[in-house]
């Protein structure tokens, strides 16, 4: 897992606490919804894999949830200079939903792909910037 260069400051201690992980990371659902209480955190930790199998190439992505911009919260993988990937996030006060995975480039819009980003893991934690 990779290190963020922040101070990681939380009353549940110093590290991420993982809070999901998907047994299936072989097929590409449509979304995922993970039960958890996001209450207790202000970000999160995804680890995720570019395609299905691919357990050699994890990504890491992060989402504070108190900060957000017009397009919400994505997980994304650019996997070439015209191409991209990204899940839509939602965070719930009891939930995260990771949504329909789009794939597409500058000249094939956004098309429905769920073979990409599929979600590993979900940690929380506190981060103080």
């Amino acid at each position: 897992m990779a290190w963020f260069p922040c101070n990681l400051n939380s009353n549940l201690g110093n590290k991420p606490v993982l809070l999901w992980s998907n047994d299936n990371i072989s097929s590409g659902n449509s979304s995922y919804t993970a039960s958890i209480d996001t209450t207790k955190y202000d970000s999160f930790i995804f680890e995720y894999y570019p395609y299905i199998n691919n357990k050699s190439n994890a990504q890491i992505g992060y989402v504070n949830k108190n900060k957000t911009n017009a397009q919400g919260f994505y997980i994304a993988y650019c996997y070439s200079n015209t191409a991209t990937t990204r899940r839509p996030v939602t965070i719930n006060s009891n939930s995260i939903v990771i949504g329909t995975c789009l794939s597409g480039s500058d000249t094939d819009y956004m098309k429905t792909n769920n073979n990409y980003l599929i979600p590993a893991k979900i940690y929380g934690v506190n981060l103080n910037f």
